[in-house]
């Protein structure tokens, strides 16, 4: 039997698979609420968010107008000198959590921003997924909030949650062709540039560049900040934190990343980092022609694709899997739309994996080499097949039709 266009009815899942659904957006809901809790009652109770703790120790030393990374002295510091990893124009954001009431300000702006990003990655998830119908769009909008690494987050005071909210926020404003927005959205989310950067190539979608410009010029412009209010050269921080610094720490065996990949090898991560670079500028020469291809209709799948290759290029923790949140968002509608049992046990898995805490992960055998044909699978079908799909699918009313139309292929049944 030739293969059939989609048409609305494809949206709407069986009142049985509705039941499985609503059954497992509950079970999300419990999870989510419960990691979210903990991780906020260990900050308070415990003091737990040593991660935030040291920021404030770093932008206590930046507003003194020292430059919060001994290797930068002269002479160089070998011990009792912080070493940050943060790049430059990051210490003047810390303003904003640390000015003037100290840790205490932060973990509350931390907690409620974390929280605000999650509704918004919520909003924008039922938004994606309503025209597949309320059980899918309810799972997708739990979802974000479920991953066990949230509570991780919350606990040690990150700012992971926030950027994904940002980033978000990026897609919904290259949606709208507000592309300024969304690059002071991404310039905002590059606090942590192991989330943020992937989703720079959002902006060689037509006519969006400029928000790469917009973005690239205010984390310039809070580069020289740093520079200034430190007296440090420019040459002397952007050359040390580009290409001096060591990243030994990221250097951890069995990680799917640079690091983990020197660490497996024996070799210079920075040596590895830098193939990495050539590769992910590769990768972006037949993206280009992609996006161009498709248009607008493309960039959930392809923000989704822009996380798996963050997941890969570069060093994460395990409270980093929320980038992978827009691949999850495709991969559903694409689950939705195809109604295949293949995708379906994949959504599934890649669900389950993103609940799972890392010290049970770490217990599965091979897991590494699982996890990375999950993430692989999970950020390029949906860009495989939003490549055979309509340019505009007209049963589907609306901007969220139109987004749906970026994961449904014309002929559902036999394409891969």
């Amino acid at each position: 039997m030739p293969d059939q266009p989609v048409h609305e009815s494809a949206g709407v899942v069986s009142p049985h698979a509705a039941t499985w659904l609503r059954a497992a957006t509950a079970v999300l809901v419990v999870l989510a609420v419960g990691f979210l809790a903990y991780g906020i009652q260990h900050a308070w109770l415990r003091n737990g968010d040593i991660d935030a703790s040291t920021r404030e120790d770093e932008y206590i030393l930046f507003r003194q107008g020292v430059y919060p990374n001994g290797h930068l002295e002269e002479p160089p510091a070998t011990s009792g000198r912080l070493y940050s990893v943060y790049p430059p124009y990051a210490f003047p954001m810390f303003a904003f959590f640390f000015e003037p009431g100290g840790l205490l300000q932060a973990r509350i702006l931390i907690q409620l921003l974390s929280l605000a990003s999650l509704v918004v990655m919520g909003l924008f998830a039922w938004r994606v997924l309503a025209p597949y119908g309320e059980p899918v769009a309810m799972l997708g909008a739990v979802a974000g909030a479920a991953m066990a690494g949230n509570g991780t987050a919350l606990m040690v005071g990150q700012f992971s949650i926030i950027c994904m909210g940002l980033i978000v926020l990026q897609i919904v404003c290259l949606q709208r062709r507000r592309p300024v927005l969304a690059g002071i959205c991404w310039a905002l989310a590059m606090i942590k540039p192991q989330i943020a950067l992937p989703f720079g190539l959002l902006f060689l979608f037509p006519g969006q560049a400029i928000g790469a410009l917009v973005g690239t010029a205010i984390l310039a412009a809070l580069t020289l900040l740093a520079c200034f209010w430190t007296e440090l050269p420019l040459q002397k921080v952007v050359g040390y934190w580009s290409w001096g610094m060591s990243l030994k720490f990221t250097e951890h065996k069995g990680a799917l990343n640079p690091g983990g990949l020197a660490a497996a090898l024996g070799v210079d991560s920075r040596g590895t980092q830098r193939v990495v670079a050539v590769a992910l500028t590769l990768i972006a020469v037949p993206l280009v022609w992609f996006m161009r291809r498709l248009g607008q209709q493309a960039l959930v799948p392809v923000a989704g694709f822009c996380a798996v290759a963050g997941m890969f290029f570069a060093y994460h923790r395990y409270y980093d899997n929320v980038m992978l949140f827009p691949a999850l968002v495709a991969l559903i509608a694409l689950t939705a739309a195809s109604r295949r049992p293949a995708l379906a046990v994949l959504t599934a898995v890649m669900i389950g994996r993103l609940l799972l805490p890392q010290r049970v992960v770490d217990y599965v055998p091979l897991h590494g080499l699982l996890q990375a044909a999950i993430w692989t699978a999970a950020g390029i079908l949906p860009l495989r097949l939003a490549s055979t799909a309509v340019p505009r699918q007209e049963t589907l009313s609306g901007e969220a039709g139109q987004m749906a139309a970026s994961t449904v292929s014309s002929q559902p049944a036999n394409r891969a």
